[in-house]
């Protein structure tokens, strides 16, 4: 067999044994289609045979349901005195409101709110007119009591205890007590002289520099430090107070003392409205005030009795004080708000219907960062706030005092934080004596209800550096019972 014969029989070979791998598959492709086909077949029936036993069932319910609509259920006796009892039953009263028991006793509502805050603080003290001195006082006791009286209205009552120093609060300045009172002479330059003598040393006696019983504390004070009813249901976006009141003059003086990020009030309330801040028994109208932008914008009308002596008529008062406060609120975004206040005040300083009257402005500005992420542990707030006092006198003497403060704090933890503050005020009887002051602080929050707070306090006042004060401060505050939010 030659070459070309051997070639040709392997070509053949080939070309057989293709056609017949050809034949092969093309027969498994048939079968396998075949085999599809019968299991789509097989589906269809079960889905059809399926189909008939659902329709089936859901007639047969819906016969039993047409049956059941005929048929009159036998009666359940005990069924029907559970009945009668739930409708002999009074309806249950809204919450907060006295209701009348059977035996015509009456009884309160188990929504009443009840709360108690003890304020204890001790301090290192130093100046030059005394040697270092260090105690502890149980500085303030506040109960609270709130709850609805009614659908329409709400009433709110706190009471504050404090240990009393030995001398009255009265913060008017009348010059009839004190370590010393200069008599008036002809030449208007040393009666001047002696006025101003005359205000420094009996402001320092009631600032409890020079007072022998600065810490005998051997009676307690109690003051109703709020006592309102608040109606809620008023229309076009109104609120009402009556009673007593916190005044609401700028950020700080609105919060009880216990809520402030501070130790203490500023200068600026504590010189223009006393240690405990100003408060009167009037009314207070508040209107949130509708707009297309969505913006947070509050006005509130007061009017009050001024019996505040620092800078109104004190027990003299004949009229009214009236107040105006604007506040604006921005939220920016999920992180960054801005608050802005404006009150503006006036009432007589004596007691002739206003015949000598004080005017009092107030600026107030917060801003506020917490982010959402890290709200728990972050935040940072900045709060100032600006008081100009224009205060007539029947003597001729008018005097413009202006005071202001300014504080930040940090919160570097879920339960501390840093703070400072700076103030500084002038006397509202003689704005050429002035004070600054200073403060830093650290506070830890143990829980919702108590937190520490230790820092440093530094008063230095511009008539001489003797009368400087340096003190090392920790308060520790503890809430009991149920408390509202505070204000943001």
């Amino acid at each position: 067999m030659n070459l070309s014969r051997f070639l040709s029989f392997a070509a053949i070979a080939c070309a057989m044994f293709w056609l017949a791998a050809t034949s092969a598959h093309a027969a498994a492709t048939a079968a396998e289609i075949e085999a599809l086909r019968q299991t789509v077949e097989s589906l269809q029936n079960t889905m059809e045979h399926l189909q008939e036993r659902h329709d089936n069932e859901i007639r047969q319910l819906q016969q039993e349901i047409e049956t059941l609509k005929h048929r009159d259920a036998p009666p359940d006796p005990e069924l029907e005195r559970a009945f009668a009892d739930v409708l002999d039953e009074p309806a249950p009263p809204p919450p907060g409101v006295a209701v009348t028991r059977p035996d015509g006793r009456i009884s309160l509502s188990n929504y009443l709110d009840i709360s108690a805050n003890v304020d204890i603080i001790g301090k290192l003290h130093t100046n030059s007119l005394r040697r270092t001195r260090e105690y502890l006082d149980v500085r303030h006791v506040e109960l609270g009591l709130s709850g609805a009286v009614d659908p329409y209205g709400r009433f709110v009552m706190y009471l504050g205890m404090h240990p009393g120093h030995g001398h009255s609060h009265d913060h008017g300045h009348h010059h009839d007590h004190g370590p010393a009172s200069f008599p008036r002479y002809r030449n208007p330059a040393v009666n001047a002289l002696a006025n101003s003598l005359d205000r420094l040393m009996n402001w320092y006696w009631e600032n409890r520099y020079w007072h022998p019983r600065e810490h005998d504390h051997d009676d307690w004070e109690l003051d109703v430090e709020e006592a309102y009813f608040r109606f809620d249901k008023l229309p076009a976006n109104l609120q009402l107070r009556v009673g007593k009141y916190r005044a609401s003059v700028g950020k700080a003086n609105p919060e009880h003392l216990h809520a402030l990020p501070w130790v203490d009030y500023p200068l600026a309330i504590q010189h223009n409205f006393g240690y405990e801040g100003l408060a009167g028994v009037g009314a207070s109208l508040s209107w949130l005030v509708p707009n297309p932008w969505d913006h947070y914008m509050l006005i509130t009308y007061e009017a009050f009795k001024n019996d505040n002596p620092a800078i109104f008529a004190g027990d003299s008062a004949a009229n009214l004080v009236h107040l105006l406060n604007i506040k604006n609120f921005w939220d920016f975004d999920n992180q960054h708000t801005l608050e802005l206040g404006m009150t503006g005040a006036w009432g007589p300083n004596d007691g002739r219907h206003g015949s000598s009257a004080t005017w009092l402005q107030n600026i107030d500005l917060t801003y506020r960062w917490r982010p959402l992420d890290r709200g728990l542990y972050r935040s940072f707030l900045w709060q100032s706030e600006a008081f100009f006092v224009q205060k007539e006198n029947r003597h001729g003497d008018d005097v413009n005092p202006y005071g202001w403060y300014t504080g930040m704090e940090y919160q570097f933890a879920r339960r501390w934080s840093v703070g400072a503050r700076y103030d500084f005020a002038q006397w509202p009887d003689d704005k050429r004596f002035r004070e600054h002051n200073y403060q830093l602080y650290t506070t830890f929050r143990q829980s919702e209800f108590a937190y520490w707070r230790l820092g440093y306090r530094r008063r230095n006042p511009n008539f001489g550096s003797k009368y400087n004060d340096n003190e090392v401060f920790l308060q520790l505050n503890v809430e009991l019972g149920a408390h509202g939010a505070h204000r943001y």
